[in-house]
């Protein structure tokens, strides 16, 4: 008895076919010859029998001799198959879009990074779910995600940082006195970064009672915001910490430079 799955297409994970050989115990009818004049000549031989049929093909059981000729068939469809994958894989790489999507999704992540957001990783689950096709779309939804962090980062920074459009003269001339000419980029030379250790900030803050006045105006501590979001507080945070600090002490009177 013959029992036989005819093979239509067969490939692995990589395109090739994984193939291993039966014996043939007994002459029978070249049956993968493709012609009907009967059986081919006779002899010992093997066939290929299918490891893995990841197209549907499968070879069940063979309990009788074919003739060593059907091996031209299977190895016609292996061909067929493997040059049928090669041509996807190229389609695939031919496609732009996923380069797009790489770049654009890095661009979203880096301009968040740097207001210290927390950046959701979008887009990587939509690729991986879609290896084999171009993700066309979703470039353009990254691209359009890149363009907006860029945007909010430009406007989230002016408002940080360019203190020169909106920190009163006063507040200036204090952050001057208390650590100008130190080659800062702050007002007279002060420094944004300034951490003596008990006294931090352009302001000369008294450090536990920064981080007083930054929660009080419900921003982070001086070491949390160094800790939490990689970065020292901005401009800013340090002005409305200062502020926090004069509404709770009674004005300037808690610095030496209130006269300034």
């Amino acid at each position: 008895m013959l029992t036989v799955a005819l093979v239509i297409g067969l490939s692995n994970t990589s395109g090739a076919a994984s193939i291993e050989s039966l014996p043939l115990t007994k002459a029978a009818p070249g049956l993968l010859q493709g012609g009907t004049n009967g059986p081919s000549k006779q002899g010992t031989g093997t066939i290929p029998h299918v490891q893995q049929a990841s197209l549907g093909v499968m070879v069940q059981d063979v309990s009788q001799r074919w003739p060593t000729d059907g091996l031209d068939a299977v190895l016609l469809v292996q061909h067929r198959t493997q040059v049928s994958a090669t041509r996807r894989l190229a389609r695939v790489d031919r496609c732009s879009a996923r380069k797009a999507a790489r770049y654009y999704r890095a661009r979203y992540v880096y301009w968040l990074d740097k207001m210290g957001a927390t950046a959701r990783r979008v887009g990587s689950r939509d690729e991986r779910s879609s290896v084999g096709s171009c993700p066309r779309y979703l470039s353009r939804v990254l691209q359009r995600k890149a363009h907006a962090a860029r945007a909010a980062f430009e406007r989230w920074h002016r408002y940080h940082f360019a203190w020169r459009e909106w920190m009163p003269a006063k507040h200036q001339r204090v952050a001057q006195c208390e650590t100008g000419y130190q080659g800062g980029t702050g007002p007279g030379g002060s420094r944004w970064d300034w951490d003596s250790g008990t006294y931090v900030s352009a302001f000369g803050i008294y450090r536990t009672g920064y981080d007083d006045d930054a929660h009080r105006v419900g921003n982070l501590g001086w070491d949390e915001t160094l800790r939490k979001l990689g970065r020292y507080p901005t401009p800013r945070e340090q002005m409305q910490a200062a502020d926090s600090h004069r509404a709770a002490h009674g004005g300037w009177s808690g610095w030496g430079c209130r006269g300034a």
